[in-house]
This record gives C-alpha cells, structure tokens and sequence, in this order.
C-alpha cells in the first residue's frame, strides 16, 4: 500500500507543475507526503498531517496532528509543528513555520512568516504578501499582517495583539496586551507599541520617514496622519495625534522596540 499511495502523491505533485506552479524542476526537488507515506528528504509528514514541495530545493515538513505545509517555489520552506494548524510559502526563498493552532502564509520573493516559535505559543496569524518581507506573530492571540508592503518587518509579539502595514520598507511592531500598531501607506516609517503597553494603540496613516509610538498604558493612543519627517509618542493614558495632545505625558518618541530573537521551532530549516 505504502508504494501505491507514494505514486499517487508523486502523480499530484507533478500535476500541479504542469497546471502552471513554474517549470518542472529536478525529480528529487518535487514531492509529497500523506499521513506518514511518502516521506522523503524533502517531504515529511506525520499520520495526520500532509506535506507538499513544488521547486527545486523547495522542502516541507508537518509533524503533529491535523496540520497541513505547502511550499512552492525555488528554496522555499514551510513547516508545521504541534497541532490544528498550517504554513503555506508561495515565492523563491520564502518560508513559512506554524506552531500549535497558528496559520502563516508567505507570498513573495524572500518572504518569512511565523506563528508561534514555541508550542505554547497558540491562535497566532502570520501573514505577508510582499517581497522582502517578514511578519512574526509570537505569543498567545496575536495577528501580524503585511499586504504589499515590499521591504517591510511586522511583529505582533505579547497577548492578543495587531500589527498590520502596507507601507513599503517600515517597522510595524506590537508588544504588551490588547495592542495595536498600524502603518496605512506609509513609508519607511516606524510604528510601535512598548512591551508594558496595555490595550495601547500606535498608528500612522500615509506621509514618510515619521516615528510613532506608544508606552504604558492603559488606552495610550499616538498617531500621526499625512506627516512626514515627524515624532509622535504617548507614555500612558491619553491621546497624541500629530502633534495635539490631551492626557498623559508625551515624550519625545517611541521606546525601540524589542526584536524577538528566537527563530521559531524547527529553526534549522528556516530559509530567507
């Protein structure tokens, strides 16, 4: 039966080249793997999980329960790990790594996505559609999108937070709980809520070059629209929106924000 299902799997995988995926690359670099069969150097998969690599160098592995890895694409990895969850990678050198209950899904040249670097780390939502680009969803209930934003790093690191951007070349991050940092167009622009930020909110709408921010809490709330070249930081309670200020103490600009170094579970494959 293993050798019946191990041609099937192949069959599907050379299928999908043809139906348009990119040219047929080498045989050893196109696979699949079911529910335990069909494992190869490039595909592994546990007995409830499905693991699919299209492209030369491309690998995917799903270890766990009910999870499901696709990578397409030269050098691209996905990888699920731990239970109720899925990666897919769609672009050369891309990657995409799932943890226990998170989705990530990675679309563009050179793009990383993570949800969850640790099986604790559950309900977490990576996205990127870009090239360039990385978005990191780690902790407990935490969404990190990335639409077009070609260049772009954005983080949702803590409990129950939003980081979302679609602003070229910038740095959206979220940490603490219940916060938010958003970048609508903006560009090279750096949006930020603290790591003691409680239901804080940091945001930036269009101009270019502006730092915006937030610490403490709770309902801090700094923004700065149309702007550019400007500095827009609010340290507890209150309202900071470019350059209006009610309630709270203002400082002179957002607090850096912490890179959360860790690489994410099965870090070896990790590709960029």
């Amino acid at each position: 039966m293993n050798r019946y299902v191990s041609t099937a799997l192949a069959t599907f995988a050379a299928s999908a080249v043809a139906m348009g995926v990119g040219p047929a690359p080498a045989a050893n670099a196109t696979c699949a793997s079911a529910f335990g069969f069909g494992n190869s150097s490039h595909c592994k998969s546990s007995p409830t999980t499905i693991a699919i690599a299209i492209g030369a160098n491309a690998d995917a592995e799903a270890f766990g329960t009910l999870g499901a890895a696709i990578a397409l694409g030269n050098n691209t990895f996905a990888g699920v790990y731990g239970s109720l969850n899925s990666a897919f990678a769609l672009g050369n050198s891309s990657s995409a790594i799932a943890t226990n209950l998170g989705i990530a899904i990675a679309v563009g040249s050179h793009s990383a996505t993570h949800a969850g670097a640790a099986p604790t780390e559950v309900f977490n939502l990576a996205v990127s559609i870009a090239n360039d680009s990385v978005a990191e969803a780690l902790g407990q209930g935490n969404v990190a999108v990335n639409l077009f934003g070609n260049g772009a790093k954005v983080h949702a690191f803590g409990t129950d937070g939003l980081a979302f951007n679609t602003g070229n070349k910038s740095t959206v991050t979220a940490w603490g709980t219940l916060s938010s940092a958003l970048n609508l167009g903006g560009y090279q622009v750096i949006v930020e809520t603290a790591s003691d930020s409680r239901a804080g909110s940091a945001f930036n709408v269009l101009g270019s070059g502006n730092a915006v921010g937030t610490a403490g809490g709770p309902f801090a709330v700094a923004g700065s629209v149309f702007q550019v070249g400007e500095k827009i930081s609010q340290t507890g309670p209150g309202v900071h929106i470019n350059g209006v200020k009610a309630g709270g103490a203002a400082a002179t600009g957002p607090a850096a924000a912490k890179h959360h170094g860790g690489k994410g579970v099965g870090a070896t494959k990790r590709k960029h």
